[in-house]
């Protein structure tokens, strides 16, 4: 399984307002200039956001990675390949710079018990002919009351980064949710 993971948009709204009740989904608040390491327990990087992680430490390159897609590239056997957001400037790697697997970001909202809702994001999927990003990208999402889920997305184009979209329905089971 890759473990590259990009994410961009995360937004978790109910169906019939659409209210998006996530902060900071596009992880544009507080740009960077190139990218940023964070490590598990960090609050305050990624406004909105808490970086979860176990295996993830700074040593081995952090749990998440903010990316400016302006300027963060990396070299490959396929020349130098760039990750351009799904939109907007940034977007993150929840693997870190060392490849960890276990990285994360999680936010808690306030939800409605017994309201259903919708959890909406962008999964990312490098190249699979670069040699540091050899497969599908998958990524496993845990929210309050519901069973693991894990979403992959295999669309490969030549030196890009491809976005699949992917949505998460499910019925609130507490008054704060975390996802």
């Amino acid at each position: 399984m890759k473990v590259t993971l990009l994410l961009a948009a995360l937004c978790v709204g109910a169906p019939i307002c659409s209210a998006n009740l996530i902060t900071n989904g596009d992880f544009e608040t507080n740009p960077v200039a190139n990218f940023v390491v964070l490590n598990s327990g960090d609050t305050s990087s990624l406004p909105g956001w808490k970086v979860i992680g176990t295996a993830c430490i700074a040593s081995s390159g952090g749990c998440v990675l903010v990316l400016n897609s302006s300027t963060y590239t990396e070299p490959s056997n396929i020349g130098t390949i760039t990750f351009q957001a799904q939109s907007g400037n940034q977007s993150i790697d929840i693997t870190g710079g060392g490849n960890t697997v276990d990285g994360g970001v999680e936010q808690t909202v306030a939800t409605t018990i017994g309201t259903q809702y919708s959890l909406t994001f962008f999964l990312g999927n490098m190249d699979n002919a670069a040699s540091n990003y050899p497969n599908a990208s998958a990524a496993l999402v845990r929210i309050t009351g519901q069973a693991d889920q894990t979403f992959t997305n295999n669309l490969v184009t030549a030196n890009h980064l491809n976005w699949a979209p992917i949505t998460f329905t499910f019925t609130a089971t507490a008054a704060l949710t975390t996802c």
